[in-house]
Parts: C-alpha cells; sequence; structure tokens
C-alpha cells in the first residue's frame, strides 16, 4: 500500500508547483496520445 506521508507530500508538491509545469510536462504525452488518435480518423 501507499503511505500517506507519500500522499500528502504528492500532494504538497502538486500545489506548490505552478500549472504552467505542469502543463508543460503533461503535454508532451498528450500529444503522444493525440497523434494516433488523429491518424486514426
Amino acid at each position: 500500500m501507499v503511505s500517506p506521508f507519500y500522499v500528502i507530500l504528492v500532494m504538497i508538491l502538486v500545489m506548490v508547483s505552478p500549472i504552467r509545469l505542469v502543463l508543460a510536462k503533461i503535454q508532451p504525452i498528450l500529444d503522444v496520445i493525440w497523434r494516433p488518435i488523429r491518424r486514426w480518423r
């Protein structure tokens, strides 16, 4: 099981980190997911 301390630590990091940094990290992942879908359509 995941320790409660780890969950709290992740929540703090998410709250402290700017939204732009989070989006910048998620952007490449979304691109990889959306490219095959766009080609399939």
